[in-house]
């Protein structure tokens, strides 16, 4: 009896469920119990998208960003980044998915370079367009520094026109001591009047040098040239006058400042409205 247990149970005998128990089971089948399970729902694997060996460094891919006919933009695994690799220089895994056409890669290649170029264009012309407006804003500014440095220049003008009419009267009436003090008073306008001069050469240099716009280039020639005829009317008039120190004093000055508008004007002429 023992021996035909031992046998029944070895071979997988199982005794059955009695009614109403609640087992409703084998109870004892070994050789099930290490089967392996259904194959029903197998487990999912991710794919496997390779890795990217660039600068020195290894990186997995984790997925693909996007893709054009010359480059595929990868992200790597971890949040570590990612970049766009050329399609010839893809690991295996992709080379599959995204293949490599040599024509088409050039193609769109040349395409991405016309549109970059015209971008550039665009980005290059906005940027002369600013220049030439902040250049015209500048050249307003400086333009009216120098009206108020040429206006203290015509008042110095007049008080030397007036101190050496002064002298003059005063060495006239043989009061030569009382003269040297309006003597040096002059003195003293005149060598403000140069550092004056000085002041407007620079000024226009600096205007001469900024990108301005054609409007503005020909609202200065015109300016020019106005004052060139003012101050040829200024000559005119005083050589109508009876003759004297101050009025040849007066004339000298204003022949100069004649001679300096006409040769800023020649040399705006000459380089033109430098619009870049």
């Amino acid at each position: 009896m023992i021996a035909f247990l031992i046998t029944a149970f070895s071979s997988g005998w199982s005794r059955p469920s009695c009614a109403g128990d609640g087992t409703n089971q084998t109870t004892a089948i070994l050789a099930g119990s290490s089967a392996s399970a259904p194959k029903d729902h197998p487990a999912t694997t991710k794919e496997d998208l390779g890795y990217d060996i660039f600068a020195g460094k290894t990186n997995k891919i984790a997925r693909v960003h996007s893709a054009s006919a010359a480059w595929v933009y990868v992200i790597y695994q971890g949040g570590l980044g990612g970049r766009k690799i050329p399609r010839q220089d893809l690991p295996p895994e992709l080379q599959a998915q995204f293949s490599y056409d040599p024509i088409k890669a050039a193609d769109y290649q040349k395409r991405q370079a016309a549109v970059v170029a015209q971008q550039w264009a665009l980005a290059a012309q906005q940027a002369t367009k600013a220049r030439t407006i902040s250049g015209d804003a500048a050249v307003a500014r400086l333009l009216a520094q120098e009206q108020g440095v040429q206006q203290e220049i015509e008042n110095f003008r007049i008080q030397d026109v007036e101190l050496t009419k002064t002298i003059e009267r005063l060495e006239n009436l043989g009061r030569y001591k009382a003269a040297a003090t309006p003597k040096e008073e002059r003195q003293v306008v005149r060598d403000r009047m140069v550092e004056l001069k000085a002041l407007r050469d620079q000024i226009q240099e600096q205007m001469d040098a900024l990108p301005k716009s054609k409007a503005t280039f020909d609202a200065e020639v015109a300016r020019l040239q106005k004052r060139d005829n003012e101050l040829q009317k200024e000559i005119e008039n005083l050589r109508s006058l009876p003759g004297g120190h101050g009025r040849d004093s007066k004339a000298y000055e204003l022949q100069a400042e004649q001679k300096a508008v006409r040769q800023r004007l020649e040399a705006l002429r000459a380089q033109g409205c430098r619009t870049p």
